[in-house]
């Protein structure tokens, strides 16, 4: 057969043994074509150039697929009274162009993100019910804060489940720790959130249940690098008492720093605490959470940061003798 003045295969009959292919140009035929997108690290050679003949190759490790916790979440029942707050602040270079990108949170985003999953699935929060931010600004961190505290206030018997992951700080002076919206420098807090209105808004609600887990430190560390880079010392922040049914998971202590845990892809408390309801499929009291966080994040950040990190529990005086039994 010629189309386009191009001899084209119409009709083909091939037997091998007993066997009979046939092709015909008439029949419908269906074919994928399999796009890889590879996305590999850069292989990075450092050459002496006054030694010629000396060469050193540097090696990168390259971590592919996504970590344990990112998938098979459990899924429970829905919890029609149960709301959540999930901000997860990693990118703060793109809003302040005088920070290196050293100083970004590294995974925060991607704790958010898988966070917000297990809250959803195994935490039983409806869809309508959880509000979500990734690299949020002051003003969108304080609206937020105040619309879900509005909302939570007007259902009774709420309960409230909030997520923080990225840069804390404290006043150098008074030693009061702040939260750390992107577009926010370190060295004027003016615009950041205190810790301590943070936690007086959501014990506002009157919920029965308030829970946070903080996977920042208040030191003037971080996970990667300070947001003040000449920074050298780290401050103790101050702190404050609770008041309402107020429970707080915080990754570290004293003058800490809340680290990474590379290999996962995650902060080190946040694998750690996903771990935990993944393995749990969420039914684990408070009291069995915290004493797994502080045994695993405490020992795997010796081994893999070779730097101590400790979780530490606060707890408001209402719930003093109650919180070691709550469950979600």
């Amino acid at each position: 057969l010629v189309i386009n003045n191009k001899a084209v295969l119409s009709y083909a009959d091939v037997k091998f043994g007993d066997r009979s292919y046939n092709y015909n140009n008439k029949n419908n035929y269906s074919y994928v074509e399999t796009k890889i997108n590879y996305n590999f690290d850069e292989i990075i050679i450092n050459s002496n150039t006054s030694s010629p003949n000396s060469l050193n190759v540097s090696t990168n490790t390259i971590s592919k697929g996504k970590s344990v916790v990112d998938t098979n979440i459990p899924v429970n029942k829905k919890n029609n009274n149960r709301f959540a707050l999930v901000i997860g602040n990693e990118d703060y270079k793109s809003m302040q162009m005088k920070l290196s990108f050293e100083q970004n949170v590294d995974y925060a985003a991607n704790d958010a993100e898988i966070f917000k999953d297990y809250a959803l699935k195994t935490l039983g929060v409806p869809e309508e019910n959880l509000h979500f931010m990734i690299n949020a600004t002051a003003g969108q961190m304080s609206q937020k804060i105040e619309l879900v505290s509005k909302i939570v206030r007007k259902v009774e018997n709420a309960e409230l489940i909030v997520y923080y992951a990225g840069h804390g700080f404290p006043d150098e002076q008074t030693k009061t720790p702040y939260l750390i919206p992107v577009d926010v420098n370190a060295s004027n807090l003016s615009s950041a959130i205190k810790l301590e209105d943070f936690y007086t808004k959501l014990s506002s609600t009157n919920a029965s249940k308030i829970t946070v887990f903080l996977d920042a430190c208040f030191t003037g560390g971080g996970r990667n690098k300070s947001l003040v880079s000449s920074r050298g010392i780290k401050i103790k922040p101050k702190q404050g008492s609770l008041s309402g049914n107020l429970v707080v998971f915080s990754a570290s202590n004293g003058n800490q720093s809340s680290l990474p845990f590379h290999k996962e892809k995650h902060g080190m408390f946040t694998y750690h605490l996903l771990k935990k309801f993944q393995e749990s499929k969420g039914s684990t009291t408070f009291g069995e959470l915290y004493s797994y966080l502080k045994e695993k994040v405490s020992l795997e950040s010796l081994k893999v940061n070779k730097t101590e990190q400790d979780p530490k529990i606060n707890v408001s005086n209402q719930v003093e003798s109650q919180w070691l039994n709550w469950k979600f």
